[in-house]
């Protein structure tokens, strides 16, 4: 009997140890974490598919997603501090121009350069900060439901005045409801990008069209300009920040307008899609899931 109890206990010390091993390593995983900073390390899991085995997995899948947005925020530190360097730079030398200055004019005229050049690092400084946050699912959206044809037309009208002193026109084809849950000022904010994006390289007297519509799982909102179009080897590069490809040479801008737009679109579900457009520019359209009537009343 006495045999049969030791043999139990025996068993029972090395399952208990088996059962616990794994949280054993976890917690010398986070002591190493802990310590040395290291996210790089991850466990093994059984395969057993029991409890331990998922609370591994997810330990994993945390740390990958720290791992993600700390490399995110290094990314986003390291773009602002090389992208901010030369504004700083004008900004300095404009200030050290005026102090050198006796003549009231010219220190208004110095002045007025300086804060220009505030307002655009600060301009640089805000977006890098959004679509860093975008990129890494941090920006905050209101989950609303929208209307895109609605959204269109505002920024149309928006845009108005500037594509005429321009000599250009827009055109809104759009039916009536054209529906999708997102956050109205962002979604407003992509569609104005793309509109002032085609108005930047379009020449005097040519057309942009805004355009709007759905299938039964999409939402989607298509901008198309009579500008030189973009090479195929740039159309994943000009949604790179502060990219600025051969059409850019010689237009203002931060160079983050395209950034934007991916990074929000991306935010709410979407994609982005350029095409050539025969006859025309190119065609940037915005896709997103849509919504039905049925589920909006149900909100």
């Amino acid at each position: 009997l006495g045999a049969i109890i030791l043999a139990g206990v025996l068993v029972g010390i090395i399952s208990s140890r088996r059962l616990l091993s794994p949280i054993v390593r976890l917690n010398q995983e986070i002591d190493h974490i802990i310590i040395t900073g290291d996210l790089g390390r991850r466990l093994d899991s059984s395969g057993t598919g029991d409890q331990l085995d998922g609370l591994i997995n997810r330990y994993n899948r945390l740390l990958d997603r720290v791992e993600s947005l700390i490399g995110g925020m290094k990314d986003t530190l390291d773009a602002v501090a090389h992208d901010l360097r030369t504004p700083l730079t004008r900004l300095r030398g404009h200030a050290e121009l005026a102090l050198g200055k006796g003549d009231a004019e010219e220190y208004e005229e110095a002045l007025a350069t300086v804060v220009e050049q505030t307002d655009q690092a600060g301009a640089l400084l805000s977006a890098l900060m959004d679509i860093a946050e975008a990129e890494q699912g941090m920006l905050s959206l209101e989950g609303v439901s929208c209307n895109l044809s609605t959204l269109a037309a505002e920024v149309s009208d928006m845009y108005e005045l500037i594509a005429e002193e321009k000599g250009q026109r827009l055109t809104l084809e759009a039916p009536n409801e054209v529906l999708l849950s997102g956050d109205p000022v962002r979604l407003r904010q992509i569609l104005g990008n793309l509109v002032d994006n085609a108005l930047k390289y379009s020449p005097e007297g040519s057309c942009i069209d805004i355009r709007c519509g759905f299938s039964d799982e999409t939402s989607w909102a298509e901008i198309i300009d009579d500008g030189p179009g973009v090479p195929e080897e740039e159309t994943e590069r000009v949604f790179e920040r502060l990219y600025r490809g051969d059409r850019s040479r010689g237009s203002r801008g931060l160079g983050l307008g395209l950034s934007m737009v991916k990074a929000l679109v991306e935010a709410h579900s979407g994609s982005v899609e350029i095409s050539k457009v025969e006859g025309r520019g190119a065609s940037f359209k915005v896709v997103f899931p849509r919504i039905s009537e049925e589920n909006i009343s149900k909100a």
